[in-house]
């Protein structure tokens, strides 16, 4: 698609806005790894004035802002630094983890001042109690129907894993591309194996059609995965 005059304009502004933050990250992203208890986990997030002015720490706030939790998994306990930031200086801004209650987690630390927004980095993990995993392995990812003639209006099928981690591992759901619908059992012990069987909808389809259908699980590797169904539904003479 060609851009046009305006488009390239307000490209360059977006990125050029987000280059010229105030506060750079020294890290972008702080990765506290597999967290299995929360005894002394903190992190300090370093900020550096970037901008050639001094900024005043009393008119700064600290917002964590949720992205893949179910609920905020860290608070911020102080921030560490002069009062005032002067150019080349760093801001430290301490968090420690608390209460989660999510496998996967992911947040970003945002900086504002008088609701400007001034820098931001993000802090992700994994919790895993007493360092068990559970890791969900498909035979294989790709589900293949023969060639459908005299449309039948739903075809099943059945996607086999075995769950190859140290821990139960549970699926909370199966969902395809609107027409396709998963059944299976919820846990599966380590070392055994799982099936989710599906129907798929396709009264009033012809041709080469492919759907994904995602699995999302407690699976340490990955918590939702994607597997696909594909089929040719020759067309009516």
């Amino acid at each position: 698609m060609k851009k046009t005059g305006l488009q390239i304009i307000l490209v360059f502004i977006v990125v050029s806005s987000f280059s010229q933050l105030v506060f750079q990250p020294v890290n972008k992203e702080f990765d506290f790894g597999v967290i299995s208890d929360f005894k002394n986990k903190k992190a300090v997030i370093n900020f550096v004035n970037k901008s050639s002015n001094p900024v005043c720490l009393d008119s700064l706030s600290i917002y964590p802002m949720t992205l893949v939790c179910d609920n905020s998994f860290s608070s911020i306990k102080e921030i560490e630094a002069n009062k005032i930031i002067m150019p080349d200086d760093t801001l430290k801004v301490k968090i420690t983890i608390e209460n989660v209650t999510t496998r996967h987690f992911q947040e970003n630390i945002h900086i504002r001042k008088n609701k400007e927004f001034l820098g931001f980095a993000s802090v992700k993990g994994a919790y895993y109690k007493e360092g068990k995993y559970p890791i969900i392995h498909f035979d294989t990812t790709e589900y293949y129907f023969d060639t459908v003639y005299n449309n039948p209006g739903v075809l099943e099928g059945c996607f086999k894993f075995k769950n190859i981690g140290t821990d139960t591992l549970v699926i909370d759901w199966a969902l395809g591309s609107g027409d396709i619908v998963g059944y299976f059992k919820e846990k599966t012990p380590p070392g055994e194996d799982g099936e989710i069987n599906f129907k798929w909808i396709i009264s009033g389809k012809y041709g080469r059609i492919r759907r994904s259908f995602r699995v999302k699980s407690n699976c340490f590797e990955n918590p939702c995965k994607y597997v696909f169904v594909n089929c040719y539904i020759v067309p009516k003479n």
